[in-house]
């Protein structure tokens, strides 16, 4: 899968007939995902990592736009481009979460993708 399509099931609930078809169909079908926009929401996100601090997708969310949830999949998307990596776990600060959470970090991919979306500098 590409890093903008995700499961809608998982382990404990997996998918029907057709949702399978229709995943595998998307997958085939969609186009290859575009690179992060400068001030784009990948960027900004990407931009709270760059402290090279470990956070969870949810403090950094929190941390660029005061909303837990609002930009919590661009960590994933990052994740899955290579410029963020898992680095343990961290205690959830999102309300109704659960109890700990995955924590990520910068790569050197990320943060030298950081730099070119800033025009040069970190």
């Amino acid at each position: 899968m590409n890093e903008y399509q995700g499961e809608y099931s998982g382990r404990r609930n997996p998918p029907t007939h057709t949702e399978e078809e229709s995943g595998q169909l998307v997958f085939e079908t969609e186009p290859p995902a575009k690179p992060p926009r400068r001030g784009g929401k990948q960027h900004r996100i990407l931009a709270v990592y760059g402290d090279w601090e470990r956070r969870t997708a949810y403090d950094a969310s929190f941390e660029e736009c005061g909303d837990f949830h609002a930009m919590r999949r661009e960590s994933t998307r990052l994740l899955v481009r290579g410029y963020l990596v898992k680095d343990g776990v961290l205690p959830n600060r999102a309300r109704g979460g659960r109890e700990h959470v995955d924590a990520y970090r910068i790569t050197i991919a990320g943060f030298d993708a950081l730099r070119e979306l800033n025009g040069g500098t970190p």
